[in-house]
C-alpha cells in the first residue's frame, strides 16, 4: 500500500508558511521602525514647543533616552520590554537612594527624615504619573487607586520582605561577628546570648533593624490614611453623581488641598518626632534614641 500526499493540501500548507514568514518579516521591520521612532521622539522636542517645554526636554533627556532604548511592546509579546523596564526601574531607585542619602548628609538630615521625604518622593513620582494616566484613560477610578495600593503592597511585602529574608538567612548562618557584637551589644546580651538562642554549632546571629520612631510614624500615617479613605468613600456615597476622582471642579480642588494637607501633616509630625523637637514626645512608647535598639 502506498500513501501519497494530496497535492492541493501540500500547496495550501506551503502558501500558509510563506504568508507567516512574510508576516514575521514585516513584524520585525515594524519593530525596528517603532524603535527608531522612540529614539527620535526622545531626542527632539515637539514642534512648536515653548521655552519652558524645551528646557524641560533638555532636563529630562537622559531619562527619555533610557526609556527610548527599551524594546517596543510589539516585540515578542512585550516580554523583553517587561524585563528591561524592571532593570531600568531598579537602576532608577538605586540612583534616587544614593542621591537622597547624599543630600540628606549635606543638609544634616537623619536617614529617617531622608526616607520619608526625598526617597519617598523620588520613588513615588512614577506611581503618581501612572495614576494620572489611568485616571484619564479609565472610565472609573479603579485603576488609579488600585495602582497606588498595588505598588505600596509590592514595596512592603516584596521590597521589604525579600531583602529581610535574605539578610536573616545570611546572619543566621554566619553567626554574630565581633563587629556585630560591638554594634548591637544590648541585642547580643538580651537575645543572642540567651540559652534559647544557643545552638550546638555555636551562637545564632540575626539581622537587626532598629525601629527608632517607626511605630509613632506608622500610627500617624495610619490616621492620615484613614481620613483619606473616609474622604474617598464620602465622595462615592455623598456626591451626585458619585465620583472618587474628579467631579465638580471646586470639590476636586478642595479634595486635592485636603490630601496635600494630610501629607504635610504626616511629614511635619514625623520630622518633629524624629528630631526630638518636642521633649514630651520622646517619652511615648516605641521611641528609642538613634543608634540604640529596644
Amino acid at each position: 500500500m502506498t500513501i501519497q500526499s494530496d497535492g492541493d493540501v501540500t500547496g495550501k500548507i506551503d502558501r500558509v508558511l510563506q504568508l507567516l514568514q512574510a508576516r514575521m518579516a514585516k513584524h520585525r521591520l515594524r519593530c525596528q521602525e517603532l524603535w527608531c521612532e522612540q529614539l527620535s521622539d526622545a531626542l527632539f522636542a515637539e514642534e512648536g514647543a515653548g521655552p519652558v517645554a524645551r528646557a524641560t526636554h533638555v532636563l529630562m533627556l537622559p531619562w527619555k533616552l533610557a526609556v527610548a532604548l527599551l524594546p517596543p511592546p510589539e516585540l515578542s509579546g512585550g516580554w523583553p520590554l517587561f524585563a528591561t523596564a524592571l532593570l531600568i526601574l531598579g537602576g532608577q531607585v538605586i540612583l534616587i537612594e544614593a542621591f537622597a542619602n547624599q543630600v540628606g548628609c549635606q543638609w544634616g538630615l537623619s536617614q529617617s527624615v531622608t526616607a520619608i521625604t526625598l526617597v519617598a518622593l523620588g520613588t513615588s513620582l512614577p506611581d503618581l504619573f501612572a495614576s494620572i494616566r489611568a485616571a484619564k484613560d479609565d472610565p472609573t477610578a479603579d485603576n488609579s487607586i488600585g495602582n497606588v495600593t498595588g505598588s505600596n503592597s509590592v514595596n512592603v511585602f516584596l521590597g521589604l520582605g525579600l531583602p529581610w529574608l535574605m539578610a536573616s538567612l545570611y546572619w543566621a548562618a554566619l553567626g554574630p561577628t565581633e563587629a556585630w557584637r560591638d554594634e548591637y551589644p544590648n541585642v547580643y546580651a538580651d537575645y543572642v546570648n540567651a540559652s534559647t538562642r544557643r545552638f550546638a554549632g555555636g551562637e545564632k546571629g540575626g539581622f537587626v533593624v532598629c525601629a527608632g520612631s517607626l511605630g509613632f510614624t506608622v500610627v500617624v500615617f495610619s490616621a492620615c490614611a484613614t481620613l483619606m479613605i473616609c474622604a474617598i468613600l464620602a465622595r462615592r456615597f455623598c456626591c451626585s453623581p458619585p465620583a472618587e476622582l474628579g467631579g465638580e471642579r471646586r470639590l476636586a480642588w478642595a479634595t486635592f488641598g485636603a490630601f496635600i494637607a494630610l501629607w504635610v501633616v504626616y511629614i511635619t509630625i514625623s520630622v518633629v518626632r524624629d528630631m526630638e523637637l518636642v521633649a514630651a514626645w520622646s517619652d511615648l512608647p516605641g521611641f528609642t534614641p538613634e543608634g540604640q535598639c529596644p
